[in-house]
């Protein structure tokens, strides 16, 4: 039995002390604090499946280097981001290696290519209408160019046109998913064009479990539009149950009324029709803001208004059974509202239970008071029998 000592210096010590300080995930700043070489150290080097999320990778040699599925969004690279032998298979770095290594086979490509780039929007638009066309000459070559034109193009409108005009070009569903999600590590894609790739990648791949994480990361983005194209496809389970905190520091931090409100019509699709009517207000027409108190007044306002709407819906039913005009109020009494609490407020409190944070500040206690001065009522069929 014999043991080493190893000796460090101060230096050391204050360098290991900074980086076990450093609660971030910066893939370059970890590499800085580190004192990593970007030329000689990466070389080679195992990589797969690292978050490159707002790195800065102008420099590195990752020449041999095995980079399959790296992910990560604003992403910054340039030609002196060294690709050469690299691994990069389902991975961000994927379709710039793929450029380089096409181009240098394909001179006359790389022309056209190149005076795409610097085309008025129109003249682009042109070219791509009239080439991506699976009957058009040279479609493969076009769809290829027009897949490494969207990335270096400028103009938000050619951009555009370019992204749907691409649609079609892919030999699989899954290949398009993976250029969508590669775009979103650019750290150029301007608003307008993330917005762009968000909608497709939320609507066209919302169920796919990597995109509605790359979702996730941009529910805290400072557009609201953005985060309003990220929320729906989170909250489906059972995604929603596994990334419960990350999604309620979202809920919480929200500042927008409109996506407040979203947030509260997803919360109550969880809970069932019953939370969906509680939770509408007839009076603004809108779902509530969870931000707004629910105090005596605008409890009365939700429970009346769940209470008026399974009324018309029972209205509706039976017209439709008899197929005649049914003789049946939806006006709703005191007495109707007050008693209708036990079947309501349940289901409020599940919502809240869920984690969205409801202002409950309404009391029972209040309404049942009333209820004991009222006189008394003939009863008659619920709203709630079916």
């Amino acid at each position: 039995m014999f043991s080493i000592s190893l000796e460090i210096s101060d230096e050391g010590k204050e360098r290991l002390s900074t980086i076990a300080a450093f609660e971030g995930t910066n893939f370059t700043k970890l590499v800085e604090l580190s004192l990593l070489s970007k030329t000689s150290d990466f070389i080679e080097a195992d990589l797969s499946h690292v978050d490159f999320s707002n790195s800065d990778l102008r420099g590195f040699n990752f020449t041999g280097a095995n980079l399959a599925g790296c992910y990560g969004i604003n992403v910054r690279l340039d030609e002196t981001t060294v690709l050469t032998d690299a691994n990069v298979a389902g991975s961000i770095l994927a379709v710039e290696k793929e450029k380089r290594e096409y181009f240098s086979m394909h001179e006359d490509h790389y022309s056209l290519y190149k005076r795409l780039q610097k085309e008025y929007w129109t003249t682009g638009a042109l070219w791509v209408g009239e080439n991506l066309r699976k009957n058009s000459k040279n479609f493969e070559a076009s769809a290829r160019i027009a897949k490494y034109l969207y990335a270096s193009v400028k103009d938000q409108t050619y951009k555009n046109q370019i992204l749907y005009g691409i649609m079609g070009t892919f030999k699989s569903s899954e290949e398009y998913k993976e250029f969508l999600l590669i775009q979103l590590s650019d750290r150029s894609l301007t608003r307008r064009s993330l917005r762009g790739v968000l909608d497709i990648l939320g609507s066209v791949f919302a169920a796919d479990p990597i995109v509605k994480k790359m979702l996730l990361l941009y529910l805290g983005h400072s557009d609201k539009e953005i985060r309003k194209l990220c929320i729906p496809p989170v909250m489906v389970k059972p995604f929603f149950i596994e990334n419960r905190e990350a999604i309620l520091r979202s809920v919480y931090t929200e500042t927008d009324p409109s996506l407040r409100m979203l947030y509260t019509q997803l919360f109550a699709q969880k809970v069932g029709p019953t939370a969906l009517r509680l939770l509408y207000r007839n009076d603004k027409k809108s779902f509530q803001d969870y931000a707004e108190h629910i105090d005596d007044r605008v409890f009365e306002k939700l429970i009346r208004g769940a209470v008026k709407a399974m009324k018309i819906e029972r209205k509706a039913s039976q017209i439709q059974r008899a197929g005649a005009i049914v003789s049946l109020g939806t006006d709703v009494s005191e007495r109707e509202f007050i008693e209708s609490i036990d079947y309501f407020e349940p289901t409020l409190r599940r919502v809240a239970d869920l984690g969205l944070p409801l202002q409950l500040d309404y009391s029972v206690a209040t309404f049942k008071a009333i209820l004991r001065k009222l006189p008394p009522f003939q009863t008659g069929p619920s709203f709630t029998d079916t």
